[in-house]
């Protein structure tokens, strides 16, 4: 019996729930690791060795039935730079800035990724853009909060590393024209985790058992972070599960005042919730105008 759209609208809300959930959990031990004085180049390198470990197992089949060609190769390579220099900054972030803050300011990346589908994938700028940049950029400096007392300069690192992030997504859009998911992503932890390994003998610090599995769990659970968020890209609709991308905020302001006794700002609640109205705004509208415009699909394809 085929499954009906609402059955397949609430498994999509349920995975990326769930996405959400994992990805505070992951942020969560990376930031309870590096405290523990593990450097950051270590911590990537384990996260993408364990993860493209068990993607090459489970996945074996999607994954090498068609080798890349150099250009599609060259292609994966650039994503990984950005990718492994964006999350470089937003971990040293965590350094300097609580962890709901961080969280929330990346949630800007969509917007970039929109301005970038515009310059790039020749996007028709609407109105509709116009004004829910506006409001996301509104969102972004409520959370930053530029010439209070309580400015961070170090939030900087959190919006470079969206923007970075945003350039992956245009990859990816360019990737899932020609390439399955579990492709795209096993090249992409591969090639990362090969560009940390001259890096790696720098910045080695030896672990204990206990970090050693901590480790492990961070692999683990990237991997099911990139299994939820396919999973109810799948099922759903962008317009649907979007605003549920609050709940990230929501887990990580739990998890944060429990394991680092931060707790999150009305700021960065409101500035976050700012954000995700305008983000589902430009997938609302694109919907309706469109279904298969570039910048929807775009937003669609955009995973942390």
């Amino acid at each position: 019996m085929p499954i009906s759209s609402e059955s397949k609208s609430i498994q999509s809300i349920i995975w990326f729930i769930s996405y959400c959930f994992i990805y505070s959990v992951i942020t969560t031990l990376i930031k309870t690791i590096m405290q523990q004085g593990i450097p950051l180049v270590q911590i990537i390198f384990f996260q993408t060795l364990v993860s493209s470990a068990i993607l090459g197992v489970f996945a074996r089949k999607e994954i090498f039935n068609e080798k890349p060609s150099g250009k599609i190769f060259v292609v994966h390579f650039i994503r990984s730079i950005f990718w492994f220099g964006a999350t470089l900054l937003f971990l040293d972030s965590l350094n300097h800035i609580a962890l709901p803050k961080a969280m929330a300011i990346s949630f800007s990346t969509p917007l970039f990724t929109i301005i970038l589908a515009i310059i790039f994938l020749k996007e028709i700028m609407r109105k509709s853009y116009l004004i829910s940049l506006f409001l996301g950029i509104i969102g972004m400096l409520l959370i930053v909060r530029p010439g209070f007392s309580d400015y961070e300069p170090e939030s900087l690192f959190v919006i470079i590393a969206s923007f970075m992030w945003a350039i992956t997504d245009i990859i990816i859009k360019r990737l899932g024209k020609v390439k399955g998911n579990a492709n795209i992503s096993w090249y992409f932890l591969a090639i990362s985790c090969i560009i940390s390994l001259p890096l790696l003998p720098f910045y080695w610090v030896d672990m204990n058992i206990s970090q050693v599995g901590l480790m492990l769990l961070i692999g683990i659970f990237f991997t099911f972070s990139l299994t939820a968020i396919t999973q109810a890209y799948i099922l759903g609709d962008m317009t649907i599960i979007q605003p549920f991308k609050f709940s990230s905020l929501i887990f990580v302001a739990i998890f944060a005042y429990f394991a680092f006794d931060e707790i999150v700002t009305l700021p960065t609640i409101i500035g976050s919730i700012v954000i995700i109205v305008s983000t589902s705004y430009i997938a609302y509208n694109e919907r309706k105008i469109h279904k298969q415009g570039l910048s929807y699909q775009v937003a669609k394809e955009v995973i942390k």
